[in-house]
């Protein structure tokens, strides 16, 4: 079975050794120079380094993340918004610990996650079968429970909980009966190992059983269509989330407005971002952004009061 076979069959490939000591090492040191705790989170928990501008990684990495693209696509993707996940097992609260869930902040932002992927790279872990990502293969889904294989195929800001999935980008909910634990599978990790994960993989936390330090590099088909206006579909969750990262969400709302469009590729969108990660202030366009974001969380914080009232009754 080819790499693209497995991705599309299952939803995520685990490739041995994908990095060679000198790339780890490098890898490590560039994430020690990002700090810790900032940017992307789950559902308003900031366990998650952000890494906005992921053009920084060296040059052999990237050249290795481009050729297996072609092998699993068929073409280059864009770089997107990646991030840093740490376990420390001495501090559990300040670590990753996710239940099973699909993406939140890629789909609200890009809307799609059949072409995306987290490329998630072990760089330092102690332990083999521990302190890994635990994921749900969509075959075996399929084949014990359908009807929520068709809800998660392509889907994303979704949590599995008890028997209840809670769609965070409407703000329904279904149950299902399926044990996921019983089809679950969790990849044996070893630093420099990479686990491609489809974007909309139902996926969790294994354990925070000893240290770990991953980079997830994120990557989607540049001819992806975005939509400036993310809230046709709403909820509570939803608002909370892009509050909780309403510079990133501001920013891709002003790259709209400034551009004049709205709508534009993922390419596009990304060349926006990058553009604007080397402003130095103080300059017009600086400021413009600033008061851009502020009016944009202010913008969710009224849209949160408003549906926290119709709550209410």
């Amino acid at each position: 079975m080819t790499l693209q076979e497995q991705l599309t069959k299952d939803g995520f490939v685990h490739i041995e050794g994908f990095l060679d000591v000198r790339e780890i090492d490098y890898l490590l040191e560039f994430s020690n120079s990002i700090g810790h705790g900032t940017g992307a989170g789950y559902l308003g928990r900031r366990l998650v380094t952000a890494i906005d501008d992921p053009s920084g990684i060296t040059a052999s990495v990237q050249e290795k993340i481009k050729q297996l693209q072609i092998d699993l696509f068929g073409y280059h993707m864009t770089l997107t918004q990646s991030a840093l996940f740490s376990v420390d097992p001495d501090a559990p609260e300040q670590s990753a610990n996710f239940p099973f869930h699909q993406e939140h902040g890629s789909f609200y932002d890009l809307g799609e996650h059949l072409r995306y992927t987290n490329l998630y790279i072990v760089l330092d872990k102690a332990e083999t079968a521990e302190s890994n990502v635990t994921v749900i293969p969509f075959s075996e889904l399929a084949r014990i429970e359908p009807d929520l294989h068709e809800l998660a195929v392509g889907a994303g800001a979704a949590r599995y909980t008890a028997g209840m999935r809670f769609d965070d980008n409407t703000g329904s909910y279904v149950s299902f009966r399926a044990d996921l634990e019983s089809i679950a599978q969790t990849p044996q990790l070893s630093a420099g190992d990479l686990l491609v994960l489809r974007g909309d993989i139902i996926h969790r936390t294994q354990n925070q059983k000893c240290r770990r330090t991953a980079i997830s590099i994120r990557t989607v088909a540049p001819d992806v269509e975005c939509h400036r206006n993310v809230f046709d579909i709403c909820c509570g969750t939803k608002l909370a989330f892009m509050l909780g990262d309403s510079k990133y969400f501001g920013t891709r709302d002003f790259i709209f407005e400034d551009s004049g469009l709205e709508t534009m590729t993922a390419e596009q969108l990304q060349h926006g971002r990058n553009a604007l990660m080397h402003l130095t202030e103080p300059t017009d366009k600086a400021t413009r952004v600033a008061e851009h974001i502020s009016a944009f969380s202010a913008k969710l914080q009224g849209m949160q009061k408003s549906l926290q009232a119709a709550a209410r009754g």
